[in-house]
């Protein structure tokens, strides 16, 4: 009894078994899964073996770039130009003169200090037969002077207060050159409001000079007078342009003349080199023309002078004619002075006179100097003069 209850349900399991195998029930639809974020692995795959090149003769490319025949400079420091030499005037001195050497294919710089207006003239020597190459230029880059005119002098006046610089090379740099530089800044003589001449004094080394300019327009006279004081001297006096209105050949303390052009006038006082050190007064003149009016017989100028100074006059005259020349003052004590423009004196300071009459000897300009007394106020005077026509 107990095995049969033990077989039954075994019985019907293979049963159940042997009925599902033979198709004798219905299957059950699969029970689908839901979506997941989670990826399901890739299928297996078989690894591919890696290319490999085949050898070749060719090399490959390098990451560096090949290497070249011409040779990269390496980075340096640059290495600084020697600072420029700055050129310092002795006290009381218009000029300067250096001595160098530059080196083949060297330059040698200088500098100095020069106020607008101011005239300035360079000069370079070389002292043995070979070019040498100038520039100059200022400190706001305005250029004077280009180093490829090949010019070893130049002369103007300046625009602007600031340092300049002077440069010095050679012209091939083959070889180096020992020269000479000579910086000028003369001294500009300025008449005073109404007045017709200027009196400055000053001194120059035995050899050396001192150097002056003023302006003056074509057509006027200049009369240049060098009183020396100690030493011996001699006046130079040219032209901007270049016209030498008298040399230092002729030796001369004065000159008188009439001007060719409206320009730069340049005075030098040079002092003899064998001598004790120059000291002087130098007067300029530039005395006013008197001019007739049509069909009169005389002119008449008023002025004034400083105590000491003087008023110059010209005017042309014929030989023949007589003239009559009359001062008087207001104030102070003054003389008159006449001469010829060609020297010849007519009354001179000594006669301390106020008045001359006379026959002209020759057809030429006349010159007549107001002079104030030193000791005196300021002179306010008339100057009267009179020149009939000839019969």
């Amino acid at each position: 009894m107990r095995l049969r209850r033990t077989l039954l349900p075994l019985s019907l399991i293979v049963l159940a078994v042997v009925l599902t195998a033979c198709g004798g029930t219905t299957a059950v639809p699969p029970t689908s899964l839901p979506p997941t974020q989670t990826p399901l692995p890739p299928p297996p795959t078989t690894a591919v073996p890696p290319t490999v090149p085949p050898p070749t003769t060719t090399p490959l490319p390098a990451t560096l770039p090949p290497p070249t025949t011409t040779p990269i400079p390496p980075t340096s420091t640059p290495v600084a130009e020697p600072p420029a030499t700055r050129i310092q005037f002795a006290a009381g001195a218009t000029s300067a003169l250096l001595e160098g050497t530059v080196q083949a294919s060297a330059i040698n710089r200088y500098v100095l200090r020069a106020s607008a207006g101011q005239t300035m003239r360079v000069y370079l020597s070389p002292y043995q037969q070979e070019r040498l190459l100038m520039a100059i230029w200022g400190a706001d880059g305005d250029v004077l002077m280009s180093g490829r005119v090949e010019a070893t002098y130049w002369s103007g006046v300046l625009r602007s207060t600031q340092d300049y610089y002077i440069s010095v090379t050679t012209a091939d740099g083959s070889t180096a050159v020992s020269y000479g530089l000579q910086v000028i800044v003369p001294e500009r003589i300025q008449f005073a409001a109404g007045a017709t001449a200027a009196l400055v004094s000053g001194g120059a080394p035995a050899g050396g000079a001192h150097h002056y300019v003023l302006s003056a327009m074509g057509g006027q006279t200049m009369t240049v007078r060098l009183t020396v004081t100690q030493g011996l001297g001699l006046v130079v006096i040219w032209g901007a342009d270049g016209s030498v209105l008298i040399s230092d050949h002729a030796g001369a303390t004065e000159w008188s003349g009439v001007l060719p052009s409206t320009q730069d006038y340049y005075i030098d006082v040079q002092a003899a080199a064998d001598n004790p050190a120059l000291a002087y007064l130098l007067e300029a003149a530039i005395p006013a023309r008197i001019q007739f009016a049509p069909g009169a017989i005389s002119a008449e100028v008023s002025g004034s002078a400083p105590p000491g100074g003087a008023v110059s006059y010209v005017l042309g005259a014929m030989a023949g004619q007589t003239m009559t020349v009359d001062l008087s003052f207001t104030q102070g004590l003054g003389l008159i002075v006449i001469w010829g423009a060609d020297g010849t004196v007519l009354i001179s300071d000594h006669a301390e006179a106020t008045e001359w009459t006379g026959v002209l000897p020759a057809t030429q300009d006349y010159y007549i100097d107001v002079r104030a007394a030193a000791g005196s106020p300021s002179l306010v005077y008339t100057l009267e003069v009179i020149i009939p026509p000839l019969p």
